[in-house]
């Protein structure tokens, strides 16, 4: 089995990520990425879990996304095999 090579630090005192957790359901290491992010209330953390699209920015505003789009389009038309490995 591969054993982690980074380990994440939560700044959130567990209690209120328990609290958060609760009420929205999800897990506490969720509630703690949600307060770390500055969700730290119910109504702060669905707004951030369920935008609408309004509040979202426009993808098209980023350097090369014109071109990217073309090209994949470009790729579906020709029927190109494609395959990407990311790493992060």
């Amino acid at each position: 089995m591969l054993q982690p090579t980074t380990k994440w630090e939560l700044k959130t005192e567990s209690e209120s990520a328990q609290v958060l957790a609760t009420q929205l359901e999800v897990s506490r290491l969720t509630a703690h990425l949600l307060i770390n992010r500055g969700c730290d209330t119910k109504e702060k953390a669905e707004a951030f879990l369920h935008m609408n699209e309004d509040r979202m920015h426009d993808p098209f505003l980023m350097k090369g996304m014109q071109e990217a789009v073309d090209r994949i389009h470009q790729a579906i038309i020709d029927q190109e095999k494609n395959c990407r490995f990311w790493r992060l």
